[in-house]
């Protein structure tokens, strides 16, 4: 819930449609990709 939060307080401060979270690169990427 609280990432959703913040990914809607991103949305409305830069104007995007969506925004994503997700880690794209390193050792948090590998982790997030198992999940």
């Amino acid at each position: 819930e609280m990432f959703d939060d913040l990914g809607n307080l991103l949305c409305t401060i830069t104007g995007f449609d969506s925004f994503s979270l997700q880690p794209n690169a390193g050792a948090a990427g590998e982790y997030a990709g198992l999940m």
